[in-house]
């Protein structure tokens, strides 16, 4: 008989948070674009307005990134603007440190221009 002995490292660092939150905004983006019936060979403008700080500040990290996954073209970080339809997107997020991991709420609204 072997035994086999595995560990799991359940600590999750900043980083590894931030790209969850990031992926997490990029599924919503293009389960909008869908809603949208926008296809593959359309490019977007996304615009953001949120007052959580954190997830402003994974934005903006992650930018590259989320212009890729999303096909968008550019990314603004903006009070409200009243040519633009917003979406509301409340999402979960965890916090860092070892399990078991406070969920933190996030919120943030998601403007799109074709």
């Amino acid at each position: 008989m072997v035994e086999i002995l595995v560990a799991l490292n359940t600590f999750i660092t900043t980083e590894l948070r931030r790209e969850g939150d990031a992926n997490e905004l990029c599924h919503f983006i293009n389960s909008l674009r869908k809603k949208l019936g926008l296809n593959i060979n359309d490019r977007i403008v996304l615009y953001f307005d949120s007052d959580d700080d954190d997830l402003i500040e994974t934005i903006c990290l992650l930018e590259k990134s989320i212009l890729n996954e999303t096909l968008s073209t550019e990314l603004h970080i903006i009070p409200l603007n009243r040519n633009i339809e917003y979406h509301d997107f409340l999402f979960s997020g965890v916090e860092e440190g070892f399990a078991p991991h406070k969920h933190i709420q996030h919120k943030i609204r998601v403007g799109i221009l074709t």
